[in-house]
Formats: C-alpha cells, structure tokens, sequence
C-alpha cells in the first residue's frame, strides 16, 4: 500500500473479491471454482487497508468509534451472510448466492473513486500538493477549520526506517 497507495489497493482488491465471487458462481467444476475463492482470498487480504485509510480521515477523538463499528459491521456482515445462506441456498442453489455475495464489492470499488488517496501515501511519494487537497477535503468532510499555516512535512527514504530494522538486534 505505501508502493502503490491505500486508495488503489483497496479498489483493486475489490475489484479482485467482485470478479473471484462471480467466476466462482460459474465454475464448472470443484478445481476451477477452488481457484476462484483463492482469487476472492486475494482480495480479501488487500482489504487490511481499508481500516487503515478510513482511520486516516478520521479525527482522532472519533478513531477508536470508528474502528469498533466498522469491525462490528464486518463481523455482523458475515453472520448475516452465514445465517442468509442457510436459508437461501436450497431455494436459490450456491451459484445465485456465491453470486450475490459478490455485489457489495463491487459497489464497494466503485465508491472507493469517491474517496481521496492517502495522505500519507501522497506525502511519502513526494506528492505534496495532492496530499494537501486530501486534507483539506478531509477536514471540509470533517467540519474542521485548518490551521492558516499548516504544511505537509515530506519524510526521506532513510527516515521511515526498513523492514530489517524492525528485525535487527537493538529491537529485541
């Protein structure tokens, strides 16, 4: 996500999750559809940024009701998914509801355009002015009054640390 931003991630991982399900709905045989869930688990595991971005746009006093909702409402999403096929499955057959499953995330990518990237993606990258706009945006949606003389402050390549740094000895 920090390659390529959360925005785009999110929207490609969608895009994977709508397009897996549906192929899986068509599968002809146990084989083909087995490698259509892996490509929904794909897009599944891109999701993580989700929360991630959606805390970015969130003032801080509101982040810790926001992610427990959100996890709430992803956690009620799949009871009711599980509870739904239960009763549906045998009147619709699997492939109607590996269908219909595959819906919200396509309206999910699509409503993903409506949001501005990171802006903390766009500062790392270099994209100063874009990140900026992210923030007024942000702060518009917000009902937030930006200080006068707020800047973005960009983060050299040494300064953001690496992965080997976590993993080195002084860490442990």
């Amino acid at each position: 996500a920090d390659i390529y931003g959360r925005r785009k991630i999110m929207i490609f991982g969608s895009f994977i999750r709508a397009i897996g399900g549906t192929l899986s709905a068509i599968a002809p045989n146990k084989w083909v559809f087995l490698c259509c869930q892996m490509v929904v688990g794909l897009g599944i595991g891109m999701g993580g940024v989700i929360p991630v971005l959606a805390l970015e746009f969130t003032p801080n006093k509101y982040r810790v009701p926001c992610i427990t909702s959100g996890t709430l409402g992803v956690y009620s999403g799949k009871s009711i998914v599980a509870i739904a096929g239960y009763f549906l499955v045998e009147p619709l057959g699997w492939r109607w509801f590996t269908a219909a499953t595959a819906l919200p995330c396509f309206v999910v990518a699509i409503l993903t355009f409506l949001i501005p990237e990171s802006p903390r993606y766009l500062i790392v990258s270099g994209q100063e002015d874009k990140a900026m706009e992210a923030i007024q945006q942000t702060a518009k949606w917000n009902k937030v009054t930006l200080p006068a003389d707020l800047k973005v402050h960009v983060y050299d390549s040494e300064t953001l640390g690496s992965f080997r740094e976590i993993l080195s000895r002084h860490r442990r």
